[in-house]
């Protein structure tokens, strides 16, 4: 079982990742969130799918329990709702400039925090 910390410390780290390199996001040539997408990169959950387990059908789809079950051992037993928020973080265009977070992303990130009781 996680703990609230170990939620905090894999949002942190996911909003570091991201802020630090802001085209390490995966995106399509249209704009849309890749679990595995162009030159290697990957999205928020996709950085945890066990490559050997990535499937092409999981494209185009917000997290669903085949996903889960293709995260990488020690990314395991982080509840769905987790996950999900994660992924919307991670997807929303409005959340992300090129300096890390915008103003919307931070007040969404805060509200991940403000709810993460519920969400563990």
């Amino acid at each position: 079982m996680r703990t609230k910390e170990d939620y905090i410390m894999l949002l942190e780290e996911t909003v570091k990742f991201y802020s630090e390199d802001t085209t390490r996001r995966s995106m399509d040539s249209t704009g849309d969130c890749k679990y595995f997408g162009p030159d290697g990169k990957k999205c928020a959950v996709g950085r945890w799918i066990d490559p050997n387990k990535y499937n092409s059908d999981f494209e185009g789809h917000t997290i669903k329990s085949s996903v889960m079950d293709a995260l990488v051992e020690e990314k395991r037993g982080y509840s769905f709702l987790f996950w999900n928020r994660l992924q919307i973080l991670h997807d929303a265009e409005e959340n992300w400039d090129e300096n890390g977070l915008t103003e919307v992303g931070k007040e969404n990130l805060k509200k991940i925090y403000l709810q993460i009781d519920q969400i563990i």
